[in-house]
């Protein structure tokens, strides 16, 4: 066999195999970082946002929680435990209030904690810039346990890991 006929058989095996690869389906670690990092989509606000545009987010957000989502973090309003239909309410209402929110989870790790249950630790960075134009930004380390219901991965609980204590 020639040198060239080697080359382009390497070439269409390693195509091959790129394909096979692009279509297996997603592993659990891979679904719970994709529906954190969907989280952090829904919760962003662009200023001069459309009503429309906070309706099909609201959707979204509606299938993303478990029955009851507990809600640790320091410094923020609604810590504590809430239904699944409270936390896109008072999400909304969060947003209303801000002119913009740009928030982007970094450096997401999943634990899968047996076969419905997974651990999502990221690093939540948040800008927002209030109706006032004052604006804020925080950076906080999250752990999110989330469930398998109906084969969706839902959120179930948020905690902050204090990194630096004041």
């Amino acid at each position: 066999m020639n040198r060239n006929k080697l080359i382009a058989i390497a070439v269409l095996l390693l195509a091959v195999l790129a394909v096979v690869w692009r279509l297996r389906p997603p592993s659990a670690e891979e679904r719970v970082a994709k529906r954190v990092a969907a989280l952090a989509e829904c919760l962003n606000k662009n200023a001069g946002e459309t009503n429309s545009v906070m309706a099909l987010k609201f959707h979204s957000l509606s299938g993303m929680f478990a029955d009851s989502v507990t809600v640790a973090i320091s410094e923020i309003n609604f810590n504590g435990t809430y239904s699944s239909s409270e936390i896109p309410s008072l999400i909304s209402r969060y947003r209303a209030m801000l002119d913009s929110l740009s928030l982007a989870f970094h450096d997401i790790t999943v634990t899968l904690d047996g076969t419905d249950r997974a651990t999502a630790t990221f690093t939540a960075r948040a800008t927002l810039r209030a109706r006032g134009g004052q604006q804020q930004s925080e950076t906080r380390e999250i752990h999110a346990q989330l469930r398998k219901v109906d084969d969706e991965w839902v959120f179930a609980r948020f905690h902050e890991e204090n990194v630096l204590v004041r």
